[in-house]
C-alpha cells in the first residue's frame, strides 16, 4: 500500500523545482494533491507530469493563488476541502529571494525588499498555518516547513534578508512543533543546501553563470563533500518522510538538513557567492552584465539624450525660423514638423524609459514603472504611442521572457508594460508549434513598413530629379539650385540614422526571433542607439544646410566669447583683489 493512500496534501509553489518534485511524489505515493502558485502555465506543467506518472486526474486540484495575500490563502483552503472534502498535509514550500534595485545582494539592500522577502518566507507560513490548523487537527495531520541552510548557525551576508526569514521559520517550526502537539500535529522543517533550482538566477544572474556556480561548488569537496548539489526529488524525498507519520512519528521541531554535507565544512561560505559570480575571471566566458546595472545605465543614457535632443532640435527650430533663405519656402514648414516630432519622440523616450530584450524566439520592448515618469495605468498606452513614433510595431510578446526579466530585478507583471508578438508557444502537451497569427501579423507589419520605406526613397529621388530638371529650365540662380541640393542630402542624411540606428537593428531582431535566435546583445546596444536617434538626426541640417551652418558657428562663436569673457572677469577681480591686498601690505 502506498504510504500517502487516503491522505491529502496542500504543497506550496509547486509549479516548479522543489515544490513540483514534492507534488510528483505525494501524487506518485497515493496521496491526493493540490497544487498551488502563482504561474498557471508552469502549474499545468506540473499537473502533466503528475499524469505522465499514471495519477488519475481527480486527484490533482490545481489552485492558481498568491498565497502572499489572505484571499489566495483562502482560495487554496477552501478549494482543497470542497474537492477532496479534509487536508491532512500541509508543505510550506513556497519561498523566494530577491535582488535588490540598489544592490542585487549583500548589506544595503531596501526595505522594500526586505518586506517583499519577509512576505513570502514567513508570513505566509504563519498565516496559512493559522487558517489549516483546524483543518489538520481533525486528521491528526502534519506540517513541514521547506527552510534553508542559510538560516544559520554561520553568517549569509550576502543572503542577508533572505536567511533572516529562513532563520525566522526555524524559530517558528520550533515553537509551533510545542504548540500544535497537543492537537496531534507534527511540525518540522526540512532544511536544504545547494540544490539545482537556479536559485542565483533569481538575484539578477545569467543561466549560465548560475550553472556555473553549481558546477563549481560539485567539484570542491570544501563545498558539497558528496560533490554532488542537490536535485529536487533529493529534497522531496526528505520531505515525505517527515510527513509520513509511519516512518518519523517520534520527531517533531526538528529541521532536518539536506545539503550532501555543505553545512559541515567552512569552504563555501554563502557570503561568497557575490564575489564569486562576479568575477571577471570565473564570468568572463559569459560577458553578461547584472541585468539591474544594464537597466539604470540605459536609464541615465536615456535621460541625457532627451536634453541633448530638445536642445539641438530647439535650436535647429530656431534657425529655420530666423536664418533660412527666402528661396526655402514652405519646404521650411515640414523641417519643423520633422524637429517638432523628434522632440516629442525624445520626451516620449525619456517618460517611458524602454528596453529592448531579445531572446530565443522572443523580441519585447519593456517600459518599467520605477523608472518611467508615467503612472503604471498609462504605460500601455505610452508603450504603443511610442512605437508607431518608432515607426514600427515593436515585435513578439513572450510570457517566458517577461517573466524571467521581472525575477531577475524585482519587479511583478502588473508593474511593467510590453508589446508585441509570440512565435513559438507550446501546447497542452509542451510541443512547440508556430503561432501563425503572429508570423502573418508582423508579415503584415513588415510589408507596411517595405511600402512606406519604398515610397520615402521613390517619391524623394523623383521629386529632387523633378526640381532638378525645373530648375535647369528656369532662370533661377545658381543659389537656389545649391540650397536645392543642400536639403536633398540633409534629408537623406536624416532618413539613413533613424535606419542605421533603429530600422536596421530592428529588422534583424525581427528576423532573428523568427527563426528562433537570440539576439541579446543587438537588443541591448538597439535600447541605446534609440536613444541617439533625436540627438543626431538634426545634425545634417547644422552642417549641409549653408546659412543654418553659418548661424551655428555664429552662435557657437557667441557663446564662447560669452564664456571667455566670464572667465576674464573673473580673473580682473581676482587680479583687483591680489592688487587691493598688495597695496594694503
Amino acid at each position: 500500500m502506498s504510504r500517502f493512500a487516503g491522505k491529502v496534501a496542500i504543497i506550496t509553489g509547486s509549479s516548479n523545482g522543489i515544490g513540483r518534485a514534492t507534488a510528483v511524489l505525494f501524487a506518485k505515493e497515493g496521496a491526493q494533491v493540490t497544487i498551488t502558485g502563482r504561474n498557471a502555465e508552469r502549474l499545468e506543467e506540473t499537473r502533466d507530469e503528475i499524469l505522465k506518472a499514471g495519477v488519475a486526474p481527480n486527484n490533482v486540484n490545481v489552485v492558481v493563488a498568491d498565497i502572499t495575500f489572505e484571499a489566495g490563502q483562502d482560495e487554496v483552503i477552501g478549494s482543497t476541502v470542497s474537492k477532496f472534502g479534509k487536508i491532512n498535509i500541509l508543505v510550506n514550500n513556497a519561498g523566494a529571494a530577491f535582488p535588490d534595485k540598489n544592490q542585487p545582494m549583500g548589506f544595503g539592500q531596501g526595505i522594500d525588499n526586505f518586506d517583499a522577502t519577509l512576505a513570502v518566507n514567513i508570513r505566509s507560513v504563519v498565516e496559512l498555518t493559522n487558517k489549516i490548523v483546524p483543518f489538520l487537527a481533525k486528521t491528526q495531520g502534519e506540517i513541514v516547513n521547506v527552510s534553508s541552510i542559510a538560516s544559520g548557525p554561520r553568517a549569509s551576508s550576502d543572503l542577508s534578508y533572505y536567511s533572516v526569514s529562513k532563520a525566522a521559520l526555524d524559530q517558528y517550526t520550533r515553537n509551533t512543533a510545542i504548540a500544535l502537539i497537543e492537537q496531534g500535529i507534527r511540525v518540522n522543517s526540512v532544511n536544504p543546501g545547494y540544490v539545482v533550482t537556479g536559485f542565483a538566477t533569481a538575484f539578477g544572474f545569467p543561466q549560465e553563470a548560475s550553472d556555473k556556480l553549481m558546477n563549481h561548488m560539485e567539484s570542491q569537496k570544501s563545498c558539497i563533500p558528496t560533490r554532488k548539489a542537490g536535485r529536487p526529488i533529493d529534497i522531496a524525498e526528505a520531505i515525505a518522510f517527515l510527513a509520513d507519520r509511519n516512518a518519523s512519528s517520534y520527531i517533531i521541531g526538528h529541521q532536518l538538513v539536506a545539503d550532501g554535507g555543505s553545512s559541515l565544512v567552512i569552504g563555501m561560505h554563502a557570503q561568497d557567492l557575490a564575489e564569486l559570480l562576479n568575477d571577471k575571471s570565473f564570468a568572463a566566458e559569459f560577458l553578461i552584465p547584472l541585468p539591474l546595472l544594464d537597466i539604470m545605465l540605459l536609464s541615465m543614457i536615456e535621460r541625457v539624450c532627451v536634453l541633448v535632443a530638445l536642445f539641438n532640435n530647439s535650436i535647429l527650430i530656431y534657425f529655420i525660423l530666423r536664418k533660412s533663405a527666402a528661396k526655402l519656402g514652405n519646404y521650411k514648414y515640414l523641417m519643423i514638423y520633422i524637429a517638432v516630432f523628434e522632440m516629442i519622440y525624445a520626451l516620449m523616450d525619456g517618460l517611458t524609459a524602454p528596453a529592448v530584450f531579445s531572446k530565443d524566439c522572443t523580441n519585447l520592448l519593456i517600459m518599467r514603472a520605477d523608472l518611467a515618469y508615467i503612472p503604471i495605468e498609462y504605460l500601455p498606452l505610452a508603450n504603443v504611442i511610442f512605437c508607431n513614433m518608432f515607426g514600427m510595431s515593436m515585435a513578439l510578446l513572450a510570457i517566458h521572457l517577461s517573466t524571467a526579466t521581472s525575477l531577475k530585478n524585482n519587479i511583478q507583471l502588473d508593474q511593467i508594460s510590453y508589446i508585441g508578438f509570440f512565435y513559438y508557444p507550446k501546447d497542452a502537451n509542451g510541443i512547440e508549434y508556430i503561432h501563425w497569427r503572429s508570423v502573418i501579423g508582423i508579415i503584415i507589419h513588415s510589408i507596411f513598413i517595405t511600402i512606406s520605406f519604398s515610397l520615402i526613397f521613390y517619391f524623394g529621388f523623383k521629386c529632387y530629379h523633378q526640381t532638378r530638371v525645373l530648375v535647369q529650365q528656369s532662370s533661377q540662380s545658381s543659389s537656389f539650385e545649391n540650397l536645392q541640393s543642400q536639403l536633398f542630402y540633409a534629408l537623406v542624411f536624416q532618413t539613413l540614422i533613424p535606419i542605421l540606428l533603429m530600422h536596421l537593428p530592428a529588422s534583424v531582431v525581427y528576423a532573428g526571433a523568427l527563426f528562433n535566435r537570440s539576439n541579446e546583445y543587438l537588443g541591448k546596444a538597439m535600447s541605446v542607439s534609440i536613444c541617439f536617434y533625436p540627438v543626431l538626426d538634426p545634425l545634417p541640417n547644422f552642417f549641409i544646410i549653408k546659412s543654418y551652418r553659418k548661424a551655428l558657428f555664429s552662435f557657437s562663436s557667441q557663446i564662447f566669447k560669452i564664456l571667455s569673457g566670464q572667465r576674464e572677469t573673473v580673473s580682473r577681480q581676482r587680479a583687483a583683489v591680489v592688487t587691493s591686498v598688495s597695496i594694503r601690505k
